[in-house]
């Protein structure tokens, strides 16, 4: 792949470690001890950055989600649970109470504990940031477009 889009020579301060079975590469910094990592499309190696910079590890414990690139419609998308706090029984009656949710406590429970689980789908990004706020563990939900 290298010798084929010159990545080394165009970018010689990143290095590829994936792509997303598209066009997109997932670059990150050669620094020593970097965590920042980006999607760059393959047609821009070495004439642009990736829009976005995020944290490997930080993704790799999210599951790997590879957001899509869609700038014609709506930032919708999913909130998903990515983490369980040490004390259930308040993080369900809080997920309960502030998304509304119409579903036993107990199916609830089962859900959750396969992880990531889909808690509320097809929502705006906006709202979906506005409620995961309101929730006494953020830190426990993943907006995913």
């Amino acid at each position: 792949m290298y010798d084929v889009n010159e990545f080394q020579k165009y970018t010689s301060h990143y290095f590829s470690i994936g792509n997303d079975n598209s066009d997109r590469e997932l670059i990150m910094k050669t620094q020593k001890e970097a965590l920042k990592c980006g999607f760059l499309d393959a047609r821009s190696i070495g004439t642009s950055e990736p829009d976005v910079w995020f944290n490997f590890t930080t993704w790799i414990e999210k599951g790997c989600l590879i957001e899509e690139e869609n700038k014609t419609t709506p930032k919708t998308g999913n909130i998903v649970v990515i983490n369980i706090p040490q004390n259930k029984k308040a993080f369900l009656i809080d997920m309960k109470k502030v998304f509304s949710l119409n579903i036993s406590t107990n199916i609830l429970l089962q859900n959750i504990n396969l992880l990531p689980y889909i808690i509320v789908e097809n929502i705006h990004m906006s709202k979906a940031q506005k409620l995961t706020n309101k929730t006494k563990y953020p830190e426990c939900y993943y907006f995913y477009k």
